[in-house]
């Protein structure tokens, strides 16, 4: 769980900032054709500093963050391990002020960005 109780700013931290620190800084692969004086995009993915990976800190299975608003109400947001062997079963963590995230689908030369889980709603 995390929360920041000294915050250089109020924003608290940010789920990039979590993203990064799980999977790694993001990159882009180019290649360069010197002939024709170009460069094109070969892949775009996460780079250096991986946390977790499909074999390190597979145990980790979410990293939760506290949020609080300017009306004292805290709010958790937990955001899963795609690499997780035993996954956080997030349907049973449910609230009103909770919310959870995991990475979209990997696309070919594409940044995977969070994307929020929610349940469905029976009509």
């Amino acid at each position: 769980m995390l929360y920041n109780n000294v915050p250089i700013s109020d924003r608290g931290v940010d789920p990039y900032e979590i993203k990064t620190a799980m999977y790694g800084i993001e990159k882009i692969d180019l290649a360069v054709d010197p002939s024709a004086n170009r460069m094109s995009l070969t892949e775009r993915g996460f780079g250096p500093k991986r946390k977790v990976t499909p074999s390190s800190n597979t145990s980790l299975g979410a990293v939760g963050a506290l949020y609080g608003s300017p009306n004292s109400e805290l709010s958790l947001i937990v955001f899963h391990n795609i690499h997780a062997v035993k996954p956080l079963d997030w349907r049973s963590l449910q609230g009103p002020r909770i919310r959870h995230f995991t990475l979209e689908e990997n696309e070919p030369r594409s940044f995977q960005e969070w994307q929020e889980l929610k349940l469905e709603v029976n009509g």
